[in-house]
């Protein structure tokens, strides 16, 4: 019997692609990430790991032979999961592997925001104003109050580094978890009845939902309004989540006091982008999931699911559960 061909979109770590080829699996590569790249060979293979490259209707159809699909990450929206279903194609993702590093991440945000730090290391080592240093006076965190949009893996986590390590107090929205759960959680977070009620108190926001239709666009011009103009608005969820134009606007006017992003509405996230040029922003190019640890966590645990899929047996993170019913 042939060996699975898995198609690898994006180099992985080390450890994972060794431990794909010890449970002896054909590892083959696409040139690049991109969809057209990727379509030269996916007819071939038997399953794909795609970390940036959209897994939908084109790749799909292009695919005779897919029985699996492995999102590297943990969010869906770049994987058409419903016909992936119809297909009989089974789609697996890693929802524990980036909590611990996106929340991380999270914390660097905020503190960053509250400390000024990078605006004034540009002012000494690029410009040499060390005696501007006064123009630099932050915040502390402890104290603060850090508002949480969807109290999941990544939610819970942040809001422990927050309570527990900083002291924060931390409320939350999530129509999924009760006040009695939210109380267990870190030094216990307070639950909200809406959203609008977290932007309106909170110090810091970091939305950690799904992105579904209803979260496209919903932090617009009107709702960062909500906020205090000494609040802090960070999103490492999804890009589209923010009207990128109304969240410019909003930092040039001061309504509120700045905002951190890691992940855009268009990916790569083009340099003239005009939101760059808002004031009291910090942009990175979605790393807050790009530890070491993560990747390993993630392509380990793919090799995992990829196996017990092949070998028959029950995989932990599987996304379409209907897909047996039309399996190849």
């Amino acid at each position: 019997m042939s060996r699975p061909k898995i198609l690898l979109t994006n180099q992985v770590r080390p450890a994972g692609l060794a431990k794909l080829e010890e449970y002896g699996f054909e590892v083959i590569r696409s040139e690049s990430n991109l969809v057209a790249d990727v379509k030269k060979l996916i007819g071939e293979a038997d399953g794909i790991i795609a970390r940036m490259t959209p897994v939908k209707a084109e790749l799909i159809e292009a695919a005779p032979n897919l029985k699996i699909i492995g999102m590297h990450g943990v969010g869906l929206d770049g994987i058409d999961v419903k016909l992936a279903e119809e297909k009989g194609i089974a789609v697996v993702h890693t929802p524990e592997a980036n909590a611990i590093s996106v929340a991380e991440n999270v914390m660097g945000m905020i503190l960053n925001l509250a400390k000024h730090t990078i605006p004034a290391d540009h002012a000494l080592r690029v410009e040499g104003r060390f005696s501007d240093r006064d123009k630099f006076a932050g915040h502390d965190i402890y104290g603060k109050t850090l508002g949480i949009v969807g109290l999941g893996r990544i939610g819970r986590r942040l809001a422990s580094m927050a309570s527990l390590g900083f002291g924060m107090e931390v409320i939350a929205f999530d129509p999924y978890v009760d006040a009695e759960r939210m109380a267990s959680v870190g030094t216990g977070v307070k639950k909200m009845d809406s959203i609008e009620e977290v932007l309106a108190a909170a110090d810091f926001v970091s939305f950690h939902t799904a992105m579904t239709e209803e979260m496209r666009g919903f932090v617009n011009y009107e709702r960062l309004k909500l906020m205090k103009p000494t609040a802090y608005f960070i999103n490492e969820m999804r890009g589209p989540l923010v009207v990128e134009e109304d969240l410019k606007r909003a930092l040039e006017e001061g309504v509120i006091a700045g905002a951190a992003l890691d992940v855009f509405c268009q990916e790569p996230a083009p340099g003239d982008l005009p939101l760059f040029k808002a004031p009291n922003l910090i942009a990175t190019p979605h790393i807050g999931a790009s530890t070491v640890e993560s990747m390993d966590r993630t392509i380990l645990t793919l090799a995992e699911e990829f196996h017990h899929f092949f070998n028959g047996e029950k995989v932990n993170y599987l996304a379409n559960p209907g897909y047996k019913e039309n399996a190849r």
